[in-house]
């Protein structure tokens, strides 16, 4: 009966997701955000060109309504499938931090701090390969800018860090929202009821 009892609490705990598949989830999720991102630019290019194009002095706003829209998207998205594409390719799935499925002010939460920890190393990335320059921007070329990637990638996925040395294998936008990714597999709840 004990045996039985343990066996139940292991199934009912699956497996934590590895940092590789939360960061290929992200690849994939990152490179569709882009050609989501892209469409939507040439859509509102066709629109506003022949309005008279678009207006410079708008640009810090625009930013800020881009990073607003993905952080909604984000949070739609989780609260409707539980998952991105990127994390159902690779299989994950997002719960609370007790085991149930988030609410959706828990997605926001995350999606906030997802956006904001990408915006922010991003941008650390950016000017990182900015301050390398010899001579501002002029100097950037392909082959200038290929051998700076690694440290300016480096730098941009520094909010991800965590996730290498976390137990429970949480950023901060999973502390914050009280989630936690977990390995959706059948085989990776079996591992862990046999462990």
């Amino acid at each position: 009966m004990y045996q039985q009892m343990t066996l139940s609490h292991a199934e009912a705990r699956p497996a934590l997701a590895s940092p590789w598949a939360r960061l290929a989830a992200l690849t994939i999720d990152g490179a569709l955000f882009a050609q989501a991102q892209g469409f939507v630019l040439m859509a509102l290019l066709l629109v506003l060109t022949p309005l008279g194009g678009l207006d410079n002095s708008v640009w810090p706003w625009d930013v800020l309504a881009e990073l607003l829209a993905v952080t909604v998207a984000l949070a739609l998205i989780w609260s409707r499938a539980i998952r991105t594409p990127g994390m159902a390719i690779m299989s994950l799935r997002i719960v609370a931090a007790e085991g149930e499925t988030p609410g959706i002010l828990r997605y926001h939460i995350r999606a906030a701090g997802v956006v904001a920890a990408t915006a922010a190393g991003s941008m650390a990335g950016g000017v990182l390969l900015l301050s390398m320059a010899p001579h501002g921007l002029d100097s950037l070329n392909y082959g200038w800018i290929l051998p700076r990637v690694i440290p300016v990638v480096a730098i941009a996925l520094l909010p991800y860090a965590p996730l290498l040395w976390d137990p429970e294998r949480r950023s901060l936008w999973d502390r914050l929202s009280g989630t936690r990714v977990i390995d959706a597999k059948p085989e990776a709840r079996r591992e862990v009821s046999q462990a």
